[in-house]
């Protein structure tokens, strides 16, 4: 390779490759014939682009062979989609093999990603296989009949560019095989538009009505904002939407919840970091144990730094006698005058961590219940002027019916502008932006999405300095007397033999272009995500932003500006010049870029496509999910929490920049398509090889979460992204014909009808489809949840219609006054009740339909009660009627049980074991979150056990002595093989029930409230190690009423962290 080729490529995490825009001119590059001016982006010779090539494929074979080896032993970085889903959505082992696995790869049926993970990496591989489809033959026709058409009899060319249409020079009528082959090509890829289109609605809209999505509560939910006040009542709702088919299943109105989300993201980041102490004080002292009984073996001297203070007496904790004070965990405080922690830099306050935190937790706890008790007391008073906690302008509504949810989506609720104007469907509590729920009108989220897009486009403009640095700039800069001037050190250039300027010039062209490029490319994704989040109330639509906005960021800074920079003509060796020679006229400098420098340009996007086939291959190996996995898992390195994380959760997709990452190569590739056909065939490969290794991640890798899955909404913006890149071909190329005067206007004005059928073509595709993108037409209404069955029109008993998911428990816990607390219509005083409550749960229900529930057994209510929405002929009111009252569930409150000292059931939760009566009743340490109930520790009447709670305290038993018996095996086989210890610690095994997941809890009722008003603490969970240490600090956390459990974890004899089943509150 030649010494002034620039050798820098960088990688992000992701595995996308970034490459530096900026390539180093070459001495023997051709000039353009007739005296035009050098491009500064010049050609390469023959060699360097064979080098380029030969340098990336070495790349791909070493990604791909370290692959090969690692995917046969490190099942959770290469395929934990066999072991970590439901069975139902496992993927089939690949194998030991070396070889047989890439045929399963290649022969998948990409129909498995739709049944096993979603339609959202469905569609993303769909539009993979439409790019390889679309590609691949216009490589083929494009280097059949262009190559010779660019090549034979051409201009003095050599290299890639005697290929390039610049090659024509002088012969016009050859340009009409560019324009046919225009047609041919974008109309070849506007009819694989049209008919994925087509695929994609019959995708989404039997996704809608599938029984797996549509009996959850994510389909029938709407969040609806800028509520007015008048409406700021659940009542209220619920009559406002009654007309809607089925009515409403329950509401949930938000509430101001002023310093409670605060606490709780206070008292998380509490655990988490107590967690991390606890664990470094166990391994503490463990070293510390481990070195003294070796040098006491030794018959040495023990250094007073390994003596603790309170070393032998009885009195104190085990802790205490192992451990001295100056090496247990510290912490430094957060100073009064700093806004955030200093303390890596060494500022602040040094306390203890252990102590600090079990403070932080335990102050936090307390302020959220007196807060939580408070919200309790304005929901039940009537009024809300004395309200500590005021109700906000928006809500969640969940229907009966699915296509009433959709009418919602639809149909016009207010009659004054910017009320209740904006409106989402498809919604789950993991969905939700919470910090956005205090959005007052929709003045102002139009006055947050106004100052969002005005910064994006101040941070595009902001971006062009260092892109043009890096691809303009410097590359001159190295070349002419600037450096010399800056440095003093006289003219540098290429030809210079001494080393210092060959170093100096590597700096400038080879390591500062890239370190820029890809810190902006880094830092564009991130950006980007905060400033849609400001004005977003979910995160779907977050991602949605996001990939319209990182698509025009990468179009102008990788595509535009680079390509601009082609069209400058570089002056002497002694001067830069920084704009076009306009002397001969603006129309003919720029038809000389657009015909000469243009095509060459191409050989720097060939090279880019090149090294995003390495990046695939990159993607594919996954080095930086590897070196997590072995710090956590192999090295053990970690708490038992990033143990199980790295093990048994799997990555998701970032579909916001993940998709603008290939439609803008997919721009790319149609612009130069005809232009410079040889990018064709490296497109061809990268589309390929892209959807080959996305159909692996997606099967086998990824895992797309189905309370985050849009449906395919991704797919319409790229097929627009597409549609920018025709228009941008098509606008070159008529600039290309207009150029050369008269013999090529006939092409000129046949583009220009090329570019106004284009825009029809799109026209009658967002026409047509647009009204078809969200809403569940009528069409489908029968196949929806919640529709009446031939069952109930006919009067028959049928199941009831409630949601996967849906809570059956009382609202505080118990069983004997579960309806006490329900208000039918009938009930008192249900009109005195406050106007703007919203912590309330409220159903829609037909005085004649009993609730859903309303029976103590589900089973029974199923088979005794009518499906919920569905009336007799005898009893159905005219739609004029006045709509019943909701019948009113009271809110149910996760507050802490009152303190009390440790009893024996708190230190039998703290060994795994429970003394409950039963499941329903157990305070495990692993209090449901999803169940926002308190719950009594009871016992039957007559004393004894249920079977049930006999077989949990089994189980918790057997898990507690499995623990055991897994750490006295650990403690005498450490000769094992790493690979052998590591295949035989996998608690999930292909064909399994996976880590289990909890079921969709939508439909809960403080499912749609703030998570600070319900959710209990995490739970500390610690190792249980041979020393007891971590018992020991389980019963202090307990004491200071801090959960925590060593259920599932322990701590070998070489200081490492094994997990040997699922996390005590694992989501």
């Amino acid at each position: 390779m030649p010494d002034d080729f620039p050798n820098a490529m960088t990688f992000t995490s992701g595995g996308v490759v970034r490459l530096p825009l900026v390539l180093a001119a070459n001495d023997t590059g051709t000039n353009v014939t007739n005296g035009t001016e050098q491009s500064f982006m010049q050609t390469y010779d023959t060699g360097t682009f064979l080098a380029s090539m030969w340098t990336n494929m070495g790349l791909v074979l070493l990604w791909f062979v370290l692959w090969i080896g690692l995917r046969r032993v490190v099942r959770a970085v290469y395929e934990p989609r066999t072991y970590i889903p439901p069975r139902d959505q496992q993927a089939p082992p690949l194998g030991t093999h070396w070889i047989k696995p890439i045929w399963k790869i290649l022969m998948a049926d990409p129909k498995e990603i739709l049944e096993k993970n979603g339609v959202d990496p469905y569609v993303f591989v769909r539009f993979l296989r439409l790019l390889m489809k679309a590609i691949v033959p216009i490589w083929l026709i494009s280097w059949v009949v262009l190559l010779p058409v660019n090549s034979v009899g051409g201009s003095s060319r050599s290299g890639l560019d005697m290929f390039a249409m610049s090659n024509t020079n002088g012969r016009p009528k050859r340009y009409w095989a560019h324009l046919c082959l225009a047609y041919l090509f974008n109309g070849w890829i506007m009819t694989l538009l049209w008919l994925e289109m087509k695929e994609w609605l019959k995708t989404r809209q039997e996704w809608l009505v599938s029984p797996k999505h549509s009996r959850t509560a994510q389909a029938s939910t709407v969040l609806i904002t800028g509520i007015p006040e008048e409406l700021m009542d659940e009542e209220a709702l619920a009559r406002l939407y009654s007309y809607l088919p089925g009515g409403v299943y329950r509401v949930w109105l938000q509430r101001d919840l002023k310093d409670m989300p605060k606490l709780w993201q206070r008292r998380i980041k509490a655990c988490q970091g107590l967690e991390k102490a606890q664990v470094a004080l166990i391994r503490t002292a463990h070293k510390i144990e481990d070195k003294v009984q070796k040098l006491e073996a030794q018959n040495k001297p023990v250094p007073e730094s390994l003596r603790a203070t309170a070393n032998g007496d009885p009195g104190k904790s085990r802790t205490s006698q192992i451990v001295p004070d100056a090496q247990r965990p510290k912490i430094r405080l957060k100073p009064s005058w700093a806004p955030f922690s200093l303390g890596w830099l060494g500022i602040g306050e040094k306390v203890d961590a252990v102590k600090y935190y079990r403070n932080e937790i335990k102050e936090c706890t307390e302020q959220l219940t007196v807060s939580r008790r408070q919200l309790e007391r304005d929901v039940l008073s009537p009024g809300i002027a004395d309200d500590h906690f005021k109700p906000l302008s928006s809500a969640f509504i969940c229907f009966n019916q699915q296509i009433a949810a959709h009418m919602a989506k639809v149909f016009l609720p207010f009659g004054e502008p910017y009320r209740m104007a904006h409106r989402y469907i498809e919604l789950s509590p993991d969905n939700v932006l919470w910090g956005n729920m205090g959005i007052k009108s929709d003045y102002e989220l139009n006055l947050r999405t106004t100052l969002s897009f005005l910064v994006t486009a101040g941070l595009v403009v902001a971006f062009i300095f260092p892109v043009v640095l890096s691809t303009f700039v410097l590359p001159r800069a190295a070349n002419s007397s600037i450096i010399g001037n800056v440095w003093g050190v006289g003219s540098i250039t290429v030809k210079g033999d001494g080393f210092g300027p060959k170093l100096l010039l590597g700096l400038l062209t080879g390591l500062v272009p890239p370190i820029l490029l890809m810190l902006i490319l880094m830092i564009a994704p991130t950006l980007l995500r905060q400033l849609a989040k400001l004005h977003n109330f979910t995160k779907t639509e977050v991602e949605l932003d996001v990939m319209d906005r990182y698509f025009a960021f990468l179009l102008i800074e990788r595509f535009l500006i680079p390509t601009i920079a082609t069209l400058l003509p570089e002056g002497d060796k002694t001067q830069v010049q920084w704009w076009p020679d306009f002397s001969q006229g603006a129309s003919k400098a720029l038809q000389k870029a657009f015909e000469i420098q243009l095509p060459q340009a191409s050989t720097f996007y060939i090279t880019l496509l090149l090294l995003q086939v390495t990046g695939q291959f990159v993607q594919l190996f996954s080095p930086i999910t590897l070196i997590i996995y072995y710090s956590k898992v192999i090295l053990g390195s970690g708490t038992p929490r990033s143990f199980y994380n790295a093990r048994y959760k799997m990555n998701s997709p970032e579909w916001g920049s993940d998709w603008p990452n290939m439609t803008v190569y997919f721009v790319i590739l149609i612009v130069y398509m005809v232009i410079a056909p040889v990018i064709n065939g490296f497109g061809a490969i990268l589309a390929v090889v892209a959807y080959h290794v996305y159909k692996y991640l997606y099967l086998w890798v990824l895992d797309q979460k189905s309370t985050l899955d849009t449906g395919g909404e991704f797919f319409p913006r790229a097929v627009t992204h597409v549609f920018v890149g025709i228009y941008i071909g098509e606008v070159a190329l008529t600039i290309i014909f207009f150029g050369k005067g008269r013999d090529t206007l006939p092409l000129a004005i046949l583009m220009v009808i090329l570019i106004v059928a284009s825009v029809a073509v799109q026209y009658m595709l967002v026409t047509s489809y647009r009204p078809l993108l969200h809403p569940l037409p009528l069409s489908l209404a029968h196949l929806t949840h919640g529709q009446p069955s031939a069952d109930a029109k006919a009067g028959k008993d049928v199941g009831d219609g409630g949601f996967e998911g849906a809570e059956m428990t009382p609202p505080f816990g118990d069983e004997d006054a579960m309806w006490a607390n329900t208000i039918s219509k009938e009930r008192p005083g249900l009109t005195h009740r406050k106007s703007a409550a919203s912590m309330r749960s409220w159903r829609m229900s037909n005085t004649n339909t009993p609730r859903l529930g309303a029976v103590n057994s589900p089973r029974v209510a199923a088979a005794n009660s009518p499906r919920i929405g569905a009336t007799s002929p005898s009893t159905e009111k005219p739609p004029n009627a006045n709509p019943a009252p909701p019948t009113l569930a009271l809110p149910s409150l996760a507050l802490p049980p009152p303190v009390s000292a440790p009893t024996d059931d708190v230190e039998m939760c703290d060994l795994g074991l429970q003394n409950t009566s039963s499941p329903s009743d157990a305070t495990d340490c692993t209090e449901a979150s999803r169940a926002p109930v308190l719950r009594t520790r009871r016992r039957s009447s007559s004393g004894r056990r249920s079977m049930a709670g006999l077989w949990e305290d089994q189980r918790h038993a057997r898990d507690a002595h499995d623990s055991r018996a897994h750490w006295e095996l650990r403690r005498t086989s450490t000769a094992q093989s790493v690979e052998a210890q590591d295949a035989a610690q996998y608690f999930a095994r292909p064909g399994g029930p996976g880590v289990i997941r909890p079921p969709d809890d939508s439909a809960a009722p403080a499912a749609f409230f703030h998570p600070a008003t319900h959710q209990p603490q995490p739970i500390v969970w610690l190792p249980r190690d041979g020393l007891g240490i971590a018992d020991e600090q389980v019963r202090q956390n307990r004491r200071e009423d801090v959960k925590s459990t060593t259920r599932n974890a322990v701590f070998d004899a070489e200081n490492r962290v094994l997990v040997v089943g699922p996390a005590p509150d694992d989501k």
